[in-house]
């Protein structure tokens, strides 16, 4: 195989690092999203130690290589570990419950999800950043012309690895297989390295690469046990099924002769839970004189089912999940599952907000389960834009129903914040609005006067009426929570005059979601409250002040009147945070809008990376044709102007895709992936171009990549924690980019300012 020689193989490598660690990222992302519930600030982190040990790999190892330039032969040998520290890493993962003492059920501590995030991803990192650093180096020291090819073929095994994982790996292989595949790969191209390159291994080279086989081998061998050890310490003894689809990670686990049910990681219903069913569904159907057809969205189809089917008013039941494999698992482990044959039930497996958008039938009560909105993708179903199209779909005298995590007793602030931005966001929707006091406020909207009913007497006569057998909303129950002392404390609070004034929640101003963060910030404690808080009061003019501040202090800290390299060196942090800013916002906006991000995730992803390398090959072609430096100067001023102009404009475009209200996932998918192979585009444009501009003021060329390569990413690191944690939760989406696009304009003027100087 002659073609393999010591100019080519540094950008195979490169390749097939890329491949890997895009299949690895999107896995490893995948697991510990199931540890962490679901929680997407921890995007962030996760995103923000992948992306900081990769850098530092890339770093430590440009500096390393500096002086001598890796071979062909230790290329792959660099290779052989990477390939084993893929399934180490995902063992580490699904042990990180038990390893870091994380309860079942129970939601991990800011810091538990830091260091998990660090620790786990740690090794993994570390050695990918070192195999595209040694890359670099290699292509430069074989007086390759062009090592930012390297940039370029890592982009392109990214993106193939993307698409790999979506149509191949997803469908047909489990978590761990799809581990193994990836190992399985990097060791064969390997291998081909050792004994078809140049430089032929030797007997300590062939001896730790069979040793590597062979342990891959075994793990392949063993596999099924090794599949059950690993989620019996994730989810402990009692895991009964473990299921990746397409949508989410359904787990199933038994205990005490009972079922219980995970989706993503967070608890979604109980076998025989009779008291959160009838607490669920019983308080909503009594305040309806006679509801006959009824919309149940998410929870349990047939514990709930039952229950919604014992009035004997109903006519039929619409149950919406859009995840066809809870319904099968319930239906496989539930015996309670014999209502599924009820010919009043109609299961559909369709995204909620889009059922609800194109559903012809109109229904006397919808009832909502999904949860508190801790996340985008449950925030969009507490926005007006939802309550708008659920008030189109209800009967005039319908009704519209749901709870929300409150208090029986006295709510706290951050408490009583949260259920008044709920409260506020239906009265924009409803004409009527009405709460339960509990552990769970349950709220009621319509548009239809006199339907609420308040005293207990007429409930209970309605209960008598249709002959329900009911355990736990009995008259004491319904005499307790229905006491004029508690319905008057709670409209007290909900209708509390505050400044500033509790806000509409809406899809890409997702209110709701930031009281989530709060609320989950108060549980951590360290005063994670008290700082988020402070961030979610700071006025608007502070906020647009302080960063039009950062961009001047960027603009002429950066500039230098000898030398544009501090300016082109902070361009490339800034346009490498802007891109992975991007890419959350696609992602959120995504599951705001389709709400099918799970698998939808390797698909753009890969549209990013392919968009990386399509950028590097185009920078790298025009550097060929005009080799001129000062050239690669006005084409990076050219392409930060771009990336301004993307920051400022997504959003509009955004809003005018969500006015066209496409039905169907596959268009979005469509839209979004161009969205993401334009931004990478420019992303790896500007980095070719910088490359080149670096070189021609004398930067060696065998440092230059790693060197830079960690600067893209710690741009990146900063950023996404900035955008997932701070900016859109605080600010919103729109606010969020245009901060941003003002820290990359102020880094564009420090780049136009300085001078056009070359070596």
């Amino acid at each position: 195989m002659k073609h393999f020689t010591g100019r080519n193989i540094p950008f195979l490598a490169a390749f097939g690092a890329g491949l890997a660690a895009t299949i690895g990222q999107v896995l490893v992302l995948r697991e510990l999203l199931v540890l962490f519930s679901g929680f997407e600030p921890a995007v962030g982190m996760v995103l923000a130690s992948w992306l900081f040990w990769t850098a530092v790999g890339s770093a430590l190892a440009g500096r390393l290589l500096r002086r001598r330039a890796p071979t062909p032969r230790s290329l792959a040998q660099a290779l052989v570990p990477l390939a084993l520290l893929f399934p180490a890493t995902l063992i580490l993962v699904r042990s990180a419950r038990s390893l870091w003492g994380v309860g079942l059920g129970e939601f991990p501590t800011f810091f538990q999800m830091l260091s998990i995030c660090f620790v786990c991803v740690g090794p993994l990192c570390l050695a990918s950043g070192l195999v595209f650093s040694a890359s670099w180096a290699a292509a430069a020291r074989t007086h390759e012309p062009r090592p930012v090819g390297v940039y370029l073929a890592e982009g392109l095994g990214a993106a193939a690895g993307g698409l790999i994982l979506y149509f191949i790996l997803f469908p047909l292989l489990s978590m761990l297989w799809a581990m193994l595949a990836v190992s399985a790969f990097l060791v064969a191209l390997a291998g081909v390295f050792l004994f078809s390159g140049p430089d032929r291994a030797g007997p300590g080279a062939r001896m730790f690469f069979f040793a590597a086989a062979g342990t891959l081998a075994a793990l392949c061998l063993f596999a099924s046990g090794l599949e059950r050890q690993t989620r019996t310490r994730q989810w402990g003894p009692d895991v009964l099924t473990v299921l990746d689809t397409p949508y989410q990670n359904l787990t199933a686990t038994r205990s005490q002769g009972r079922v219980t049910v995970f989706a993503g990681g967070v608890w979604h219903f109980t076998q025989n839970d009779l008291a959160t069913a009838e607490h669920a569904v019983h308080p909503a159907l009594l305040q309806h004189p006679e509801p006959r057809d009824v919309l149940l969205v998410g929870g349990d189809p047939y514990g709930m089912g039952r229950e919604i089917l014992k009035h004997p008013s109903v006519r039929f039941l619409d149950f919406v999940d859009q995840d066809p494999g809870l319904v099968d698992l319930a239906r496989r482990l539930l015996p309670d599952a014999a209502v599924a044959h009820d010919p009043r039930l109609n299961l559909f497996h369709e995204d909620a907000a889009l059922f609800v958008r194109s559903a012809q039938k109109k229904y006397d009560v919808v009832l909502m389960n999904l949860g508190d909105p801790v996340s985008a993708q449950g925030n969009r179903f507490f926005t007006h834009e939802f309550f708008k199209r659920v008030q189109e779909i209800l009967k005039p005298a319908g009704l519209f129903s749901f709870a929300a995590a409150s208090s029986p007793d006295a709510l706290g602030p951050l408490q009583a914040r949260h259920l008044r931005t709920i409260y506020t966001t239906l009265k924009s929707a409803f004409a009527f609005v009405a709460a339960y006091p509990g552990e769970q406020a349950r709220f009621f909207a319509t548009d239809a006067p006199g339907l609420f009913v308040r005293q207990p007497e007429e409930l209970i006569q309605r209960i008598q009426a249709r002959n329900l057998e009911l355990t736990y909303v009995r008259e004491y129950y319904l005499f307790d929570f229905l006491s004029p002392f508690k319905l008057d404390a709670l409209e007290s609070v909900l209708n509390q005059e505050t400044s500033p004034p509790a806000p509409v929640n809406q899809d890409f101003e997702p209110a709701c979601y930031l009281n989530s963060l709060l609320l989950w910030g108060l549980q951590m404690g360290f005063g994670l409250e008290t700082g988020l808080v402070w961030l979610s009061n700071v006025r608007s003019f502070c906020f647009w002040a302080f960063v039009a501040g950062v961009s001047l202090i960027t603009a002429f800290v950066f500039r230098r009147k000898d030398t544009q390299r501090p300016a082109v060196m902070a361009g490339v942090f800034v346009v490498g945070g802007a891109g992975i800013a991007l890419e959350i916002v696609l992602f959120l906006s995504f599951q705001i809008l389709a709400g099918n991000l799970y698998s939808r995730l390797a698909l753009i992803i890969a549209a990013y990376m392919a968009g990386l390398a399509l950028g590097a090959g185009l920078g790298t072609r025009a550097c060929s044709r005009n080799p001129e430096p000062k050239r690669a100067l006005n084409s990076l001023i050219l392409v930060q102007t771009l990336v301004c102009a993307s920051l400022g404009g997504t959003m509009p475009f955004l809003y005018f895709l969500k006015s066209l209200e496409l039905h169907g996932v596959f268009w979005l998918s469509l839209v979004f992936s161009g969205l993401g192979l334009l931004f990478g585009t420019l992303g790896g444009l500007y980095f070719a171009l910088a490359v080149k501009a670096l070189a021609g003021i004398g930067v060696p060329d065998a440092g230059l990549g790693g060197g830079l390569y960690a600067l893209d990413l710690l741009g990146a690191m900063l950023f996404s924690l900035l955008v997932s944690l701070v900016l859109i939760p605080m600010f919103g989406f729109t606010s969020a980019l245009l901060a941003l696009g003002l820290v990359c304009a102020g880094s564009l003027a420090s780049l136009y300012l300085s001078p056009r100087k070359t070596a």
